[in-house]
């Protein structure tokens, strides 16, 4: 991850941070061959 202290980018690195949780769990609870895709 890349942060960014000037402007909104502290905001768009939290963002982006969340968007890679959010995708890990989605791999570790969501198998890629499960219904929901």
């Amino acid at each position: 991850m890349h942060w960014k202290i000037e402007g909104d980018g502290i905001y768009m690195s939290t963002i982006e941070k969340w968007t890679a949780v959010d995708q890990y769990v989605s791999d570790v609870l969501i198998p890629k061959d499960s219904t929901f895709s």
